[in-house]
């Protein structure tokens, strides 16, 4: 008799800049009640004034990456329609993989203004 097959929620990775604390923060709690695992940073560097130094960023940015590995898609918190050079590396190495990637903010008229329909997504 074979084991039964365990099914997973949806895994989502959360990227973006760390200066965007309050929406990292937003997405994972709005994704975790809808009983989606989240995976997302472990510090906010920039948003709390956490000095790393290259080396450390380095292996930080090769962690974020392995979190994007175990994820189905991504969320970007794209603040401002602000996407830093990390970022853009994890939405190439997302889309490389074949990964839907979602952005938290759209343009409109020029300001980038909050998806209305962002966590509606989750129940699909």
């Amino acid at each position: 008799m074979e084991p039964e097959k365990r099914t997973f929620p949806k895994i989502v990775c959360i990227c973006g800049s760390t200066k965007f604390k309050e929406g990292f923060l937003e997405a994972n709690a709005k994704l975790t009640m809808a009983s989606i695992i989240v995976v997302t940073v472990g510090q906010f560097g920039h948003s709390d004034g956490v000095e790393h130094s290259r080396k450390q960023k380095a292996k930080l940015d090769v962690l974020h990456l392995h979190k994007i590995d175990v994820a189905d898609e991504i969320l970007v918190v794209n603040e401002d329609g602000y996407i830093g050079e990390s970022t853009e590396r994890e939405i190439a190495y997302a889309e490389s993989l074949g990964m839907k990637v979602r952005y938290m903010y759209q343009s409109s008229d020029g300001k980038y203004v909050k998806k209305p329909d962002m966590f509606l997504y989750i129940t699909q």
